[in-house]
């Protein structure tokens, strides 16, 4: 647990990071320089919830219980906003004077205008009971038992579907590592990097760097997710970082032969039938260093974790994220590249 604590608390650059600077250089700032975003996903927080607990499950569920927790009661939005206020504010809720004030003050809950009807409504929504449960709680995911559920459902489909079954068992001269946190450097920079999970054969001296996803849509449709989500990235940083990572710190694999790095990818909406989708080295290689691509008749230019880094230092030194690099440096004329096949 604590492993993970210090991975999401250190300042080193991480490859997601690189893509919130991919996406625009105001929102790396906004979120990774001001602190002034949380790492919600908005309508997506659900879905990568049941992701990173169903990896939890899988690959170290020793550390469940100091992560999630879940809770067995009903909570109406506007009780869990309320409770999150109070908390938060650290004020005292055994009045429910002073509670009633305040809920007329956030708005919560309509017309209410009497103390024993207001009273009442707290007691029906078990307020007490969701304050105490979430300051015990605090700092863990909060997750539903239908959540959690789905989580554990997704987590057996890896490990007991005929296709992924044998890459999370042990074996005789097998060695898995899970949640592999690498701090390195590229370039100078400082960088980490949590890997999902990597194993290492000693029998025939080969290792194969895996992650684990989940997606809403059909698992057989995960490519199309790979350029929006930029998972090249991922897979060209993380392979970069294990190879940091052998080199300095496990230098008795140095002469294994590295197989590559794959995603094993299951639904959230139809489990049971996960897919591994390995990533070649011309993908690993745009991952890097970036190419340019036909979409839909669109030229489109993907940018590599190489020049992120380096236009991540550039932003950094000069001061300066309302635009990207390369639009500063066209003073802001754009060219519209439209092909035809």
């Amino acid at each position: 647990m604590q492993k993970i604590q210090k991975y999401y608390s250190s300042p080193r650059i991480s490859q997601s990071a690189l893509k919130d600077l991919a996406y625009h250089p105001l929102y790396y700032k906004a979120k990774h320089i001001d602190k002034k975003l949380s790492e919600e996903y908005g309508d997506e927080a659900e879905h990568f919830l049941i992701g990173s607990l169903a990896e939890c499950i899988l690959l170290t569920p020793e550390y469940i219980e100091q992560m999630y927790a879940i809770r067995t009661f009903e909570l109406s939005p506007q009780i869990r906003k309320f409770v999150d206020y109070i908390i938060k504010n650290k004020i005292d809720y055994s009045s429910y004077d002073i509670l009633f004030d305040i809920g007329k003050s956030l708005s919560l809950f309509g017309n209410i205008k009497s103390i024993d009807t207001y009273k009442n409504t707290l007691e029906k929504e078990k307020f007490e009971e969701a304050v105490y449960f979430y300051e015990q709680n605090s700092g863990k995911s909060i997750v539903t038992e239908e959540l959690y559920n789905k989580a554990a459902e997704i987590s057996n489909s890896f490990l007991h579907s005929p296709l992924t079954t044998q890459y999370f068992t042990q074996g005789p001269n097998v060695e898995i590592l899970t949640s592999l946190d690498i701090y390195w450097f590229y370039e100078k920079v400082a960088c980490k990097s949590l890997l999902d999970f990597v194993r290492i054969n000693h029998s025939n001296r080969t290792i194969a760097i895996n992650d684990l996803k989940t997606t809403r849509t059909p698992v057989s449709d995960f490519i199309s997710t790979v350029i929006k989500y930029r998972y090249d990235i991922q897979a060209a940083f993380y392979m970069d970082a294990f190879k940091w990572w052998v080199q300095n710190i496990r230098t008795d694999l140095a002469d294994y032969e590295i197989l590559g790095f794959s995603f094993f990818v299951e639904s959230t909406n139809n489990i049971g039938s996960p897919l591994i989708y390995h990533v070649p080295k011309s993908t690993i290689y745009i991952g890097k260093y970036g190419a340019d691509i036909i979409n839909n008749g669109v030229k489109k230019t993907l940018i590599g974790f190489d020049e992120l880094i380096q236009n991540l230092k550039w932003h950094i030194e000069t001061n300066t994220w309302a635009y990207t690099k390369k639009q500063y440096e066209n003073k802001g004329i754009i060219d519209i590249n439209i092909e035809t096949c």
